[in-house]
């Protein structure tokens, strides 16, 4: 199965018919886990994302892929809740965790070394 034919199971692309070049989809997908639905926005948002630049890219980088993302979990409690391929490791996940639940590092944003927050 291709990569674009893996992406367009279980996903919908808003208004695809009527998206001008460079405008961003707003994408629906849909999984029964937790890594399932994860994976499945990424590769919607590979397949189509509009490519776009980024501060965060190198010159040797492919530009960036974007989209507005709606994910739906039938059984979000279901196990595994943790996709195998992580992008990181269970200790970054904790630090991702307490900053999102528990705002720890809500003093490092806006000028004081965070350009963002969640």
């Amino acid at each position: 199965m291709s990569l674009k034919e893996l992406a367009e199971k279980n996903t919908h692309v808003v208004g695809r018919e009527y998206l001008k070049s460079g405008e961003i989809p707003s994408i629906v997908v849909y999984g029964k886990t937790l890594p399932e639905a994860w994976e499945q926005a990424v590769l919607a948002t590979l397949t189509f994302g509009t490519t776009i630049p980024t501060e965060y890219d190198q010159s040797v980088d492919p530009e960036s892929r974007d989209s507005t993302m709606m994910i739906v979990v039938s059984n979000p409690l279901q196990e595994p809740r943790i996709h195998k391929a992580l992008p990181c490791g269970y200790d970054d996940l904790e630090i991702y965790r307490q900053e999102v639940v528990n705002g720890v590092h809500d003093s490092n944003v806006r000028g004081r070394g965070w350009s963002y927050s969640y």
